[in-house]
């Protein structure tokens, strides 16, 4: 059955596929799922595919997405900061092989909280947050 916005009466099954279908990010990103992963946006998406071929030639090792920080200040718990991907970044300088952790997030609009939530972490845990 086709549902509409004119409807005056639905289901609890009708509503529910209404706003499944009408449901938009609010900045207008576009959910999108790659291999049954879930990404929250298609910019998001294409990051990981490079990550994963970046993965594949050894650059980066130990790949894993929506890894939680819990934030904590004097032993008070304030909140979770969610990265979008954390890996190990290989990397050769002056013939010395160099791991770094890397904490990235891919934004498309930088929010006021999260503007905040990178400074907490910085604070917490003395890292930066890659943007990409």
């Amino acid at each position: 059955m086709k549902v509409t916005g004119e409807q005056e009466h639905w289901t609890l099954e009708q509503a529910r596929e209404f706003f499944a279908s009408s449901r938009r990010n609010k900045f207008s990103a576009r959910r999108t799922t790659i291999n049954g992963l879930h990404f929250d946006s298609q910019k998001e998406a294409h990051r990981y595919l490079i990550l994963k071929d970046e993965e594949r030639c050894g650059l980066v090792t130990h790949l894993e997405r929506q890894v939680k920080f819990p934030i904590e200040v004097n032993r008070v718990f304030i909140c979770n900061y969610i990265a979008d991907f954390v890996y190990n970044r290989r990397t050769v300088e002056n013939g010395r092989q160099i791991i770094t952790r890397v904490i990235e997030d891919t934004k498309g609009f930088r929010t006021p909280l999260y503007k905040l939530k990178r400074q907490l972490m910085k604070a917490v845990y003395k890292v930066t947050i890659y943007e990409t």
